[in-house]
């Protein structure tokens, strides 16, 4: 799904699409509501603080569901296509993705009290698998 950026403290961006609402939070979660029509949606993007309407009109009035993290473009093109630091043009340095998957991991980790090593595992295969796609 497409998501704007929005001016929010809280929030990164907002996405609609077939009664589902994504809100991509700076703190790195990415949660679907869902049935949300497109008026609350409207209202949303329009709202003065994003934060306010969220809690107001959004948090706890619809079903949720909090979904994998993605990838912004720029993270994916610093390794799609990049050359080598080893010389070899057609591959992507073991040693630079060690080191990018690890600030990934530092930039994505949280502490909830859960068991968040699943979270971050799942989100770097993914990542793996992009990237070898």
């Amino acid at each position: 799904m497409n998501r704007k950026e929005v001016k929010s403290s809280n929030i990164k961006s907002v996405g609609w699409e077939d009664k589902v609402l994504e809100i991509e939070f700076h703190s790195g979660g990415i949660y679907q509501y869902k049935p949300v029509g497109e008026t609350i949606y409207t209202a949303f993007l329009e709202s003065e603080s994003k934060g306010k309407y969220f809690f107001q009109y959004i948090k706890g009035n619809f079903d949720s569901e909090k979904k994998e993290a993605d990838y912004t473009v720029n993270q994916i093109n610093r390794f799609k296509g990049r050359i080598c630091s080893c010389g070899d043009d057609d591959a992507i340095c073991m040693k630079d993705l060690k080191k990018e998957l690890e600030k990934y991991i530092d930039l994505y980790s949280y502490d909830d009290g859960k068991d968040s090593s699943k979270c971050c595992r799942n989100t770097v295969i993914s990542f793996i698998k992009y990237l070898l796609a």
